[in-house]
């Protein structure tokens, strides 16, 4: 049951980021076609979102680990003639669906913020694999005295 689970689950992911793509593009023409880096620039998340090396400056205490990962199939205009892999990675449209999907994962466990997202990928003979991870983090409070 489990594996058909994580069977559908993938599926759903794959389909969501075909979407993504189609609508946004996969790349950007401002960036040379190059794939774009996670922006860190503030977009409003229902919980606060801290990459690695950002400071917390509220004192927290860890919930537990979020991740996000998937692999899809490389596609025809990531291989050369030489079977040379060129564009690797996700466009910025694509990790902020991964940034969505750790959002909601801290939200169900009632947290305020995530800490330390990183961002990963590898890549394969055939495939495109990402890893987005962090720890999901409740405030603490301070008392004031």
């Amino acid at each position: 049951m489990n594996t058909i689970y994580r069977e559908i689950s993938h599926r759903i992911v794959a389909m969501l980021f075909a979407v993504t793509a189609a609508l946004t593009g996969c790349y950007s023409s401002q960036t040379g076609g190059r794939a774009m880096p996670i922006s860190l620039a503030k977009p409003a998340y229902a919980v606060d979102v801290f990459y690695q090396n950002q400071p917390v400056t509220r004192p927290y205490i860890e919930l537990q680990a979020v991740k996000v990962e998937y692999e899809l199939l490389l596609t025809d205009k990531q291989m050369t003639d030489k079977n040379r892999m060129v564009q690797r990675g996700n466009d910025q449209a694509q990790k902020e669906v991964m940034i969505d999907q750790l959002v909601l994962q801290a939200v169900g466990l009632g947290a305020h913020a995530i800490v330390n997202v990183r961002y990963k990928y590898y890549t394969t003979a055939v495939v495109n694999g990402f890893v987005m991870e962090g720890t999901a983090v409740r405030y603490q409070l301070v008392d004031n005295e």
